[in-house]
């Protein structure tokens, strides 16, 4: 909660105390409006005695300044300002997974470039050369990448490589005589989920299908070794918003029928989601799940028989 001030002059209106809160109140990031103060003379206070990262500023002012921004703002900030929430779901890079003339997967990085009614793809970066990349994933703070390969491996076994960043040099995460593949990231980007199987996964996994839960097993580790085993016979794991859950599917012991639910991601049992519409329906197939942005809802494909 915002600090309250009794002794804050009327004409001034509420004094924002911090970089946090002033961004919060022009609904920017504090990066934007810390270079609004550089270049455009956003009002902003600091006392000779507080230190340069205390500041302070005061509704009524920046309103005035915003009314006026059009003077001094420059054009890619005209159209920020203009669609302000227009970044939230564009991510810093875009990693997708490129098939190429030999029909081998590398991992490239889209930019994506501000307009003021559209996104337009501004060029593309080839991250990897050895071919044969699979599930590639971005962290959600966008400062590494993580991926399978069987890069230095002569049999062809996938391992996890994770780098930081575009410029970055891969470093392995798995080496295992098994495959790993399918990785994501948590939502703080300290952990990482993946599946573990003596089945190799298709060249497009992600169009083709992951192995079935009854061959994979999901692990999860930080952003150095060792991973720990959170559900045998289970994969395509994803972490719910807040990083607390993780749904999945598994295969039950007894039975060998696909099952969907839900896990603590701490570990813990699992709980079964039914996706039947009638007592004869059998769960057959599924697609990885989807969290929706508040957690409240998941999202997947699935064929019952």
């Amino acid at each position: 909660m915002p600090q309250q001030h009794a002794a804050v002059a009327p004409e001034r209106g509420k004094r924002l105390d911090s970089w946090k809160e002033i961004a919060t109140y022009l609904r920017h990031g504090v990066r934007t409006v810390q270079r609004w103060e550089r270049e455009a003379g956003l009002p902003v206070h600091r006392l000779l005695t507080e230190k340069r990262g205390v500041v302070h500023a005061y509704t009524s002012e920046i309103d005035s300044w915003w009314q006026t921004r059009s003077s001094v703002l420059d054009r890619s900030q005209k159209e920020e300002a203009a669609a302000p929430m227009a970044h939230h779901w564009i991510g810093r890079a875009l990693v997708i997974s490129l098939l190429v003339a030999a029909l081998t997967a590398a991992v490239v990085l889209v930019f994506p470039k501000p307009a003021v009614n559209n996104r337009k793809i501004s060029g593309a970066r080839r991250l990897t050369w050895e071919g044969n990349i699979v599930t590639p994933a971005l962290s959600p703070d966008g400062n590494r990448i993580v991926f399978a390969s069987p890069r230095l491996n002569a049999d062809g076994n996938l391992d996890l490589w994770i780098r930081s960043g575009p410029e970055g040099d891969p470093k392995r995460l798995t080496d295992t005589p098994l495959h790993e593949f399918d990785a994501v990231f948590s939502p703080d980007s300290r952990r990482i989920l993946y599946s573990v199987s003596g089945q190799k996964p298709p060249g497009m996994m992600e169009i083709e299908g992951a192995p079935p839960p009854a061959a994979t097993s999901l692990y999860e580790s930080g952003l150095s070794m060792p991973g720990r085993l959170l559900a045998a016979h289970a994969g395509s794991g994803r972490y719910s918003p807040d990083g607390r859950w993780i749904a999945l599917l598994r295969s039950d012991t007894a039975s060998g029928a696909i099952e969907f639910g839900i896990m603590p991601a701490a570990g813990g049992g699992f709980t079964a989601i039914p996706l039947r519409t009638s007592a004869d329906d059998a769960l057959q197939s599924c697609s990885a799940p989807v969290w929706s942005a508040d957690g409240h809802w998941i999202l997947l494909s699935a064929l019952t028989l």
